[in-house]
């Protein structure tokens, strides 16, 4: 087996082997960056009022989709018998909740016009109506005059 020496090109010019290669100088093995530390830009900057407060920014909304079209016509008996049916509710609510407020203050409506009103007790009922208005100071029409 022969053993070939790689052929130097004659341009090259061949550095006597007692000479040691002069290389760079090392930099340090533990400095990674650069001396100085900057900030990383943000993306966009933040626009501000005069305060120093952000300003806002509108968002854009999609527009509002187009309303389609009704498929028919409105049944009235079934709407009347729909609102008839909030209308019952309302009114059987109302009378649920006097019938509560009338029990936690343990007092029962009384009927203001019966067949033992007499003139005296009519009597008694304007003389308290009297009272009523002067410890209010008045009516609103004197108020405002």
């Amino acid at each position: 087996m022969e053993l070939l020496a790689p052929l130097v090109p004659p341009d090259e010019p061949v550095a006597p082997a007692h000479e040691p290669a002069v290389s760079a100088p090392t930099a340090d093995p533990y400095a990674i960056g650069p001396d100085s530390h900057e900030r990383v830009s943000d993306e966009e900057t933040e626009r501000v009022t005069d305060k120093g407060l952000p300003k806002r920014t509108p968002k854009i909304s999609a527009p509002a989709p187009v309303p389609r079209p009704r498929a028919g016509g409105v049944d009235a008996e079934a709407l009347r018998r729909r609102l008839g049916g909030f209308h019952r509710g309302a009114t059987e609510g109302r009378r649920d909740v006097e019938a509560e407020i009338a029990e936690q203050t343990a007092q029962t409506p009384t009927p203001h016009h019966t067949a033992r009103n007499t003139a005296q007790d009519q009597a008694q009922d304007a003389v308290r109506r009297q009272d009523a208005v002067d410890a209010s100071g008045g009516t609103v029409e004197e108020a405002s005059s």
